[in-house]
């Protein structure tokens, strides 16, 4: 915009104003070209890795805004509704797909998009192998309303040595209902929205990269041309370890020990005006990450990584990561870990998360996670929730947080749980646990092996969804879709069929009772 921007709250010129205006006018800041040094840290200034958004400006104002509010970037005309018309959307009742396109068809109860041509998904990916991790946000717009996901995927460009998750890319598909989709062909490899760094070889991200959480600096809840995406996300390189760092192979030990790729992974963020079109943000640590592994004996010294971010209402930002170690009893178990930061950039972990009443189900530990503030009054029973920002109403010491986790028990088998937690330090697993099973075995079903990743959506009027990855007998992974009256000890699988979805309640009409998210 041509001037230094200024957080409104302090007055001060907000944190990488200065080096942004050295950037040459419709680009940023090239720093890839030589090593990266822990002098070029967050701490003094915001630093872009690839000149992958359009207006240096972009940055200063998401830094300013996480610092505070900045009312000159409130609420304001949203941009025209993009959609790239490419691959499979359904024919809902206002729409038809374009030509060549195929209408998305009635599947079985919860799934929602498979990752190959043989699933029965109404939604395919048969570019990947597999896929996790959906991140799902509902947002209000001048125009209307929109549904916009996040998800990674694994495709036969990352190389096979790469330990076999379902991190590769990260891609991006939009709706109107958040029940039928349609999957955007991105400007990276294979379609995708953020890729593996290849410009840097030192970076923490260059052999795979995995969806942490995504948030819109103006308003959780609005989309307006002035917000700005922050791209939580996690990556790993070609580093090789022996399995056994990670997992306990017990009396399964071959004679020489395997080695996996790709397993030390560490923690970045992006930056984006659109959400499509991401740049990365150069971290303190040399290779670009914002957390780094744990010191040698510590809880996290192996890896780190998808990471849920929440404000706490008082201007400091919590991220809860997870990390994995070897099972005395066998395999691997999970572990969570707390980062606290001022303004959603530059963290400082604050040590081992641990859920008290964790039972047979989450034997291992708690592992992906979907965290959000809310009333304590609303603990089990139907409440006001606020989405992903401030609680609804109530006093600071009556807000608390929520955690829908994914928990493994003693056989590997995974399945999703509840815990509550006043302060979000001190957390207490829900004695209905777990809130959400696999399908039964031997049924078939596209989640009959596993479940886990779990994110909420609130929907109004109590109502939730919780988006979720299902796992086959088969190991074939895609995303499913349940929905609450409000108990969240109760979740019934969404049937998807070809026609009208059920009207909800927009965004639009629940901005009064639901009030306004400024922060993350």
């Amino acid at each position: 915009c041509g001037r230094p921007v200024t957080c409104l709250v302090s007055g001060e010129e907000a944190p990488g104003a200065s080096v942004l205006t050295k950037a040459k006018s419709g680009a940023l800041a090239d720093h890839t070209s030589r090593p990266r040094q822990p002098s070029w840290a967050i701490r003094t200034h915001v630093i872009v890795r690839n000149r992958t958004m359009a207006r240096p400006w972009a940055i200063a104002a998401a830094v300013c805004l996480l610092a505070g509010p900045c009312t000159a970037w409130s609420r304001g005309a949203a941009s025209p509704a993009t959609r790239s018309h490419r691959g499979w959307l359904h024919r809902g009742a206002a729409s038809k797909p374009p030509r060549g396109l195929v209408a998305m068809a009635e599947g079985p109860s919860g799934l929602l998009i498979g990752a190959a041509e043989t699933s029965a998904a109404p939604v395919t990916t048969p570019d990947l192998k597999s896929l996790g991790m959906p991140r799902v946000h509902r947002y209000a717009r001048d125009d209307g309303e929109e549904w916009v996901m996040w998800f990674q995927g694994r495709d036969d460009d990352i190389a096979e040595e790469v330990v076999s998750l379902s991190t590769g890319r990260i891609f991006r598909a939009t709706s109107n209902d958040g029940l039928r989709w349609e999957i955007e062909k991105g400007q990276q490899t294979n379609g995708a929205s953020l890729d593996v760094d290849t410009d840097a070889w030192w970076g923490f991200d260059t052999a795979h990269v995995g969806v942490g959480d995504v948030k819109l600096t103006s308003s959780e809840k609005i989309m307006t041309q002035g917000g700005v995406y922050l791209l939580y996300y996690f990556g790993g390189t070609y580093e090789a370890k022996p399995a056994t760092a990670f997992m306990n192979m017990g009396d399964k030990m071959p004679p020489t020990v395997p080695e996996v790729t790709g397993m030390v992974m560490r923690i970045g963020v992006a930056m984006s005006q659109d959400g499509k079109t991401w740049g990365r943000v150069e971290g303190e640590y040399s290779t670009g990450a914002i957390l780094d592994l744990g010191e040698e004996g510590e809880f996290d010294e192996l890896t780190v990584g998808w990471p849920t971010v929440v404000s706490d209402g008082t201007g400091t930002f919590l991220m809860y990561y997870q990390t994995m170690r070897p099972c005395p009893t066998g395999g691997s178990e999970y572990a969570l870990g707390l980062a606290r930061s001022p303004d959603g950039v530059r963290w400082t972990k604050a040590g081992q998360i641990e859920v008290e009443g964790r039972g047979e189900f989450d034997a291992r530990g708690a592992a992906r996670r979907h965290v959000f503030r809310k009333t304590v009054e609303s603990m089990g029973d139907k409440a006001g929730y606020s989405g992903d920002g401030e609680a609804e109403g109530g006093n600071a010491d009556e807000r608390g947080y929520t955690m829908f986790y994914e928990g493994v028990d003693d056989g590997g088998r995974h399945a999703i749980g509840l815990a509550t937690s006043v302060d979000g330090v001190k957390w207490t697993a829900s004695e209905a646990n777990p809130v959400f099973a696999p399908a039964e075995q031997g049924s078939g079903a596209f989640d009959a092996k596993a479940v886990g990743s779990p994110h909420i959506v609130e929907m109004g009027k109590g109502k939730l969804r919780m988006y979720y990855v299902g796992t086959a007998q088969d190991g074939t992974c895609s995303i499913g879709c349940a929905e609450s009256e409000g108990d969240l000890t109760q979740w019934t699988r969404v049937d998807v069929v070809e026609g009208e979805a059920s009207p909800e309640p927009s965004i639009s009409d629940q901005l009064d009772a639901l009030g306004d998210s400024v922060g993350m």
